[in-house]
């Protein structure tokens, strides 16, 4: 097995952040069963949130350089 070792500019590690959080909260939004959460997520606005992180990571896997 080989190992891969990235190195991330920091404008990459923070896309790659917001990408995660804005994942995190659209889980929490559709799992959570509290009364302070929308669990009213519409296919499109799933589909659209989850389009935009798949072409903000692929961006940063283009700039991103490896060993």
């Amino acid at each position: 097995m080989r190992n891969i070792i990235y190195q991330l500019t920091e404008e990459n590690y923070q896309v790659i952040n917001e990408v995660r959080a804005t994942l995190n909260m659209m889980a929490s939004m559709g799992l959570s069963d509290s009364n302070d959460s929308c669990n009213d997520l519409s296919k499109e606005d799933l589909i659209c949130v989850l389009s935009q992180a798949e072409c903000r990571l692929k961006q940063v896997l283009q700039n991103t350089a490896y060993k």
